[in-house]
């Protein structure tokens, strides 16, 4: 979209139309895309590689871990 309103083009040429954008094909392929995470992730579960283990950080370690990240965040690369 930005790019389209950059160059003065319409957004249909990036193969993005206006009309018909949340329409049947994208609520399929936004369906289509959930059952397959789903399934990947089913599957690493089943094969013993994922799990939803507990929190190893507690306290002011976690507190330092967030501000890193948020610092990260809002600082971008070095």
């Amino acid at each position: 979209m930005i790019m389209s309103q950059i160059e003065g083009r319409s957004p249909g040429v990036y193969g993005l139309p206006i009309k018909g954008a949340f329409g049947k094909s994208f609520w399929q392929g936004c369906l289509i895309g959930l059952v397959e995470v789903s399934a990947l992730v089913g599957l690493i579960a089943a094969f013993g590689g994922y799990s939803l283990g507990g929190l190893v950080l507690h306290g002011t370690e976690c507190l330092r871990w967030e501000c890193c990240g948020r610092s990260s965040y809002y600082c971008g690369p070095v």
